[in-house]
């Protein structure tokens, strides 16, 4: 995704959805932190914004985190037509976890 190939990096994030490999976390947590600090350097890299967010929601789980990341990358990217592939993603995730986030909250 680095390099604006959206849809394909897209289906790459997808297969990892599915598969856990060896030292899972500390990997997931490399990556978080290294799309953060691309994003301190390269300002204009606001997918990385949206790479956080799924990794917190495909690996982690964490929806406060996935929530900040998602509409941190929404509100910065509205309306930049690059952007509208991944913007529709983050949009359809948001949508899902503000749901589950009531859900969750409602059944305790």
């Amino acid at each position: 995704m680095y390099k604006e190939e959206f849809e394909d990096g897209m289906r790459c994030y997808e297969e990892l959805e599915n598969i856990t490999f060896h030292r899972e976390a500390t990997i997931v947590a490399r990556c978080i932190d290294y799309n953060k600090k691309i994003i301190e350097i390269e300002h204009d890299k606001k997918q990385c914004y949206f790479i956080i967010g799924l990794l917190y929601l495909k690996k982690e789980c964490n929806y406060p985190l996935v929530l900040e990341y998602l509409e941190k990358f929404v509100k910065e990217v509205k309306g930049v037509a690059k952007y509208e592939f991944l913007l529709e993603k983050a949009n359809s995730y948001l949508e899902d976890i503000k749901q589950k986030m009531r859900l969750s909250h409602i059944d305790k």
